[in-house]
């Protein structure tokens, strides 16, 4: 027998299950893999990489030599398994470890590509990084960063879920279904170890982005500090002669001309100098 229902319509599975497989089913907490005596429980959180999804919602499979039961726990995952299911046995009925097998597949078909769009994305935001031709650019890395760990934990309990199945420790697979798992765990080995070179490259493309700002705020310090250095030896001199003394110079008809004459030969000398330090 094959049945998809949500979560608490669980009840109706119970006729067809162990009790103690009855029991676990209704912890509120479930661990992503259980096998016990000749019954598989298998749970993973459904990460859609179309939808924008705060929480994914959780799927549950329960199965034995004779019955599989998929429980959802909300009503799109319900439509989601019920189109995968539909899809893959529309031309011939599948045994429970085919079903299994074609069901995770299709889940992780087009997973590839979209690994390789969203390497694309990165690239693209680097090089407008770069070039200096958009300005949210820790936005839009914040966000990828976000998707890209949602993405890993996703591929990280699929792995632990195929890992445990291959395992096969109550014997419940033959070995065509243990061959099948193997390959789901080999691929969802790649699709992780791609996500987390992506979250790789989007941490280095932040370290760039962080140093490009500090490389413009260093040279604005820079300019800032050129033109403190340049202004304060006329603040010395605006000191100096702004002191309440009788000064003797201050009587010659030439002092101011000297005095703007001082303070235009120490901008221009300054100026040549920072020049020739490249500073300016």
């Amino acid at each position: 027998m094959q049945k998809i229902l949500l979560y608490e319509q669980v009840s109706e599975i119970e006729p067809f299950v162990s009790k103690r497989a009855c029991t676990l089913l209704h912890r509120p907490q479930l661990e992503s893999f259980i096998g016990i005596d000749k019954f598989n429980l298998v749970v993973f959180n459904w990460y859609d990489l179309h939808s924008r999804m705060k929480k994914s919602p959780q799927v549950a499979i329960c199965f034995d030599s004779d019955d599989i039961f998929f429980l959802c726990e909300n009503e799109e995952a319900l439509a989601m398994v019920k189109k995968i299911i539909a899809e893959q046995t529309q031309e011939q009925p599948l045994s429970n470890e085919e079903l299994l097998y074609h069901f995770f597949m299709r889940l992780l078909r087009n997973d590839v590509n979209y690994l390789n769009d969203y390497e694309m994305l990165i690239t693209e935001i680097e090089d407008r990084m770069v070039a200096g031709l958009q300005k949210d650019y820790l936005t839009k890395i914040i966000s990828y960063r976000k998707d890209l760990l949602r993405l890993k934990r996703y591929y990280e309990q699929l792995g632990f879920v195929f890992e445990e199945l291959t395992a096969n420790e109550n014997s419940l697979l033959s070995a065509n279904g243990v061959q099948l798992c193997n390959i789901l765990s080999r691929r969802t080995d790649r699709l992780f170890a791609s996500a987390v070179n992506l979250r790789d490259y989007i941490a280095q493309v932040l370290d760039a982005y962080q140093s490009q700002l500090d490389y413009h705020q260093n040279n604005l310090m820079k300019i800032f500090t050129v033109v403190t250095t340049i202004f304060l030896p006329l603040t010395l001199l605006v000191g100096w002669y702004g002191m309440n003394f009788d000064m003797p110079e201050l009587h010659s008809a030439y002092s101011y001309p000297i005095v703007i004459a001082v303070s235009a030969f120490i901008v221009a000398a300054l100026i040549i100098v920072f020049k020739k330090k490249k500073w300016m």
